[in-house]
């Protein structure tokens, strides 16, 4: 309700989710940027106010990186379904090279 909520106000489209043990992953299209940040921004607080009312609850910032339309953009939705699947336990976890370091 809230993802839909949000990408309604700020205009931005969703390709793909995928909502995981720890994490999620969306695929969005979105027009502005200014209405990228708002989004992430609005969207990233309600959850965590709704799920640890008020208390920490993301463990890190969101990563985010755009795509190009392409090669680039059916990779990250492969990418995206493979998550899925190790995390709903349909496929065994493979332990991948860490795209980016989280602590900065």
């Amino acid at each position: 309700m809230l993802l839909k909520t949000y990408t309604k106000k700020y205009g931005v489209v969703i390709y793909d989710i995928s909502i995981c043990s720890n994490h999620i992953h969306l695929a969005l299209r979105f027009t502005q940027r200014r209405e990228f940040i708002n989004f992430l921004r609005v969207f990233c607080g309600q959850v965590a106010q709704k799920i640890s009312k008020g208390k920490n609850f993301w463990e890190y910032r969101p990563f985010t990186r755009v795509l190009e339309w392409g090669k680039d953009f059916k990779g990250s939705l492969g990418y995206i379904l493979i998550n899925e699947l190790e995390t709903n336990g349909v496929i065994h976890y493979q332990k991948r090279q860490a795209r980016f370091d989280p602590s900065g």
